[in-house]
């Protein structure tokens, strides 16, 4: 796809789009307010075509998914800082549909296995790089060096988050399940 970009723009960028907007739309819905998803994706998009028009970005020497994925969590952490709080609110059907174009995603079904709202509340509550290396490798779908250079981190570092986070998550999960009657 980085030689299509580089050699017809746009027509290589709608197939950018096509292969990795529900990626981006996910990211933004999954770690910043669910509202905004779709301004995280169009942002992203708009900067990808400045980078790769103004000719600072070459496509053939990118990889693409994690580059964009790094745009898009910038873009969340940005937001999250300019409003001073974690993401709050659930997704609307509209963008719900998007992220999941063909049937249930992992996360979908995740939550309908255990009734939804409690892993969404232990997702939220933890911090907010262990829940960006959760989201980005178990719901997005990142491999864990793709995960890694998205958080710009080493992996040994993504996985200490990834383990620490998926540990609270359990935790967090069997200690509301010994409290409900």
């Amino acid at each position: 796809m980085g030689r299509r970009l580089a050699t017809d723009l746009e027509g290589g960028f709608v197939d950018l789009v096509d292969a990795h907007g529900s990626m981006v739309l996910s990211i933004g819905a999954r770690l910043g307010d669910p509202q905004a998803a779709e301004d995280v994706l169009q942002d992203t998009f708009l900067r990808a075509w400045r980078a790769f028009e103004s000719g600072s970005t070459d496509p053939t020497d990118v990889d693409l998914r994690p580059w964009l994925a790094t745009i898009a969590l910038n873009l969340v952490r940005n937001e999250r800082r300019r409003r001073g709080r974690k993401p709050v609110g659930e997704l609307s059907d509209d963008t719900a549909r998007a992220i999941g174009s063909d049937g249930p995603g992992p996360e979908q079904e995740a939550m309908e296995s255990i009734g939804g709202s409690p892993l969404v509340a232990a997702l939220r509550s933890l911090p907010d790089v262990q829940r960006e290396a959760v989201v980005l490798r178990h719901v997005v779908g990142l491999s864990t060096g793709e995960t890694a250079e998205a958080m710009d981190c080493p992996q040994g570092t993504l996985k200490s988050h990834l383990s620490r986070g998926l540990a609270d998550l359990r935790t967090q999960l069997a200690h509301q399940q010994t409290e409900e009657p």
